[in-house]
Parts: C-alpha cells; sequence; structure tokens
C-alpha cells in the first residue's frame, strides 16, 4: 500500500541518525530527490554532530525531481484542480507533461504549469535535476511505458546496477541508440546523456524482483548488507 511515488515532502535525511544510533544499523541505503542527496554528500563532507553516522551510509540512490509540495499544498491543489480529497486518490503520477491524479473511479489530468505556485518555495531555485551526486539516479523521464531512465554515476552505483542486470533482476537497453530516436538537443536530459555512453541506460524490473534483495546483498556480501 505505501509504494508508488508521494509528491510532498518527507524528512528523509532526519531518519539517517536515527537509524544508526537508535537501532544500531551499520550500512543504510537511502533513497532521496537531488536535493536530499546534496544534503547527504554535505553531512560526508562536514560531519558536524553526525560522527559515526555519514560513514554507515552505503548507497544513495536518486530520483529525478522538478518540484515537490507541502502537504496542505497538495491537499488544496487536489481539491481545487481534482475536485477530491487526498484520502481518496489511489495514484498519483507525471507523465508527458502532466499530473495525474486517480482515485478509484476517476482520473485527472493536468498539466504541469498548473501546479506553479502550489510547489515549495526552494523549487524555484532548484540546482540539479537529474540527482548528480547520487550512486546512481533513476526516473521515467526519456524512457517508454514500464521503463526508466538509470545513470550510473560511481562505481558502487554501476556495480549495483551491472550485477541486478547479470542476475535477471533487470533487463537493460543502452539508451544512445534510443537518443537518436526519441529525443534531440532539447530533451532535459540531453547534457547528461550526449557523452555518456554506456553509463546511462534505460531498465525494468522483471517478475523476480524479490531478487532485488539478493542482489543489494551480493554486492555488498563482503562487507554484510545494506539495510533499505
Amino acid at each position: 500500500k505505501s509504494s508508488g511515488t508521494k509528491y510532498t515532502m518527507c524528512p528523509n535525511l532526519a531518519m539517517i541518525k536515527e537509524a544508526t544510533r537508535s537501532y544500531g544499523l551499520e550500512k543504510i541505503g537511502t533513497v532521496g530527490t537531488p536535493c536530499q542527496v546534496m544534503g547527504i554528500r554535505k553531512m560526508q563532507t562536514y560531519p558536524m554532530g553526525l560522527r559515526h553516522v555519514t560513514d554507515k551510509i552505503a548507497l544513495i540512490a536518486g530520483i529525478y525531481c522538478m518540484e515537490n509540495f507541502p502537504y496542505d499544498s497538495l491537499k488544496a491543489f487536489i481539491q481545487d484542480k481534482a475536485e477530491t480529497v487526498p484520502s481518496k486518490v489511489v495514484k498519483m503520477d507525471i507523465s508527458k507533461g502532466k499530473l495525474f491524479i486517480r482515485t478509484s473511479d476517476n482520473e485527472t489530468a493536468i498539466p504541469i504549469k498548473e501546479t506553479h505556485g502550489y510547489e515549495q518555495s526552494g523549487c524555484q531555485y532548484c540546482m540539479d535535476y537529474v540527482a548528480e551526486l547520487s550512486d546512481f539516479s533513476c526516473g521515467s523521464v526519456g524512457a517508454k511505458e514500464g521503463w526508466s531512465t538509470i545513470i550510473k554515476r560511481t562505481d558502487t552505483g554501476a556495480s549495483l546496477i551491472d550485477n541486478a542486470v547479470e542476475d535477471g533482476v533487470l533487463v537493460e537497453k543502452e539508451i544512445m541508440r534510443l537518443i537518436y530516436e526519441e529525443i534531440d538537443d532539447k530533451h532535459p536530459l540531453w547534457d547528461f546523456v550526449k557523452d555518456k555512453g554506456g553509463d546511462i541506460l534505460t531498465a525494468k524490473i522483471l517478475e523476480n524482483w524479490p531478487l532485488v534483495w539478493a542482489g543489494l546483498k551480493k554486492i555488498f556480501v563482503d562487507n554484510g548488507p545494506i539495510r533499505l
């Protein structure tokens, strides 16, 4: 029930300290928006007040993000644009320039430009759309239905993705061939893919998705599993 994207803010970073100090976790994998990933890297560079915390972050997965919403703004937006309430929403999704709000009996498609004014103020000064500082970043932009665009950014991220493909968890297609078929120099990902070659791919999880956990453990088997 908790899977999928929630377009509202979540205090992920606040939980990292609790995970290490209250629960004693020695190896943590975290998922965050680009600004959250920037925060983690700052924590690792200047770990003031975070002694024995940041060295336990073993994997950082970044997700593409254009904007995010405080809960009260999201609630108002849903009521104003979709004429419903959050408790009735079963899924939200951004695709092809529109925000889709789905209830059990209806779907409302709203142009992204109509969300402006509801986002948190910091999103107006965003410096990173594709989580450049993560170990790997992932999202649906530039990919066909059912696929995700993945950018391998560090050796850790590349190792994880490559092993997932090798173990049959992911099926991949290198994106360079797809670039010339589907996107051009006006596409928001162009600057990040034009010189990357095999470091960027589109992938989708196969039916044997439970192997993702086994794949994560395999990557770090010499040092023990990651806790997600």
